[in-house]
């Protein structure tokens, strides 16, 4: 964390609060104030990016039971286009691996 001096007002109530929940956790009330911002900024930030996600599917006719499919479908495509070759199959019988000079290594 910055170790810059920044400012935010809390009722009293609000501030006796979050230092007993600080003293209970074992930090300070600026470590604790830090994750509960972050976690309500990150709360936010996936609430905007659903109501995107809802909006454009609705505008595009998509019906929500095909919304994990289609990730998945456009997930599986994209791999695909990273590593567009196929990587040799390694064998797993002991006879092929043998075949193949490859010995069974114990850790």
């Amino acid at each position: 964390m910055s170790t810059d001096a920044n400012t935010i007002h809390l009722t009293d109530d609000r501030f006796a609060e979050l230092t007993r929940a600080a003293q209970a956790e074992g930090k300070t009330p600026d470590e604790v104030a830090d994750e509960a911002i972050a976690m309500l900024l990150g709360k936010r930030r996936l609430d905007e990016l659903m109501e995107f996600g809802q909006r454009h599917t609705s505008e595009l006719g998509i019906p929500e039971s095909d919304v994990n499919r289609l990730i998945s479908e456009v997930r599986a495509e994209r791999q695909r286009d990273r590593w567009p070759c196929a990587l040799p199959r390694i064998p797993t019988s002991t006879s092929a691996r043998s075949t193949m000079g490859v010995r069974p290594v114990r850790f």
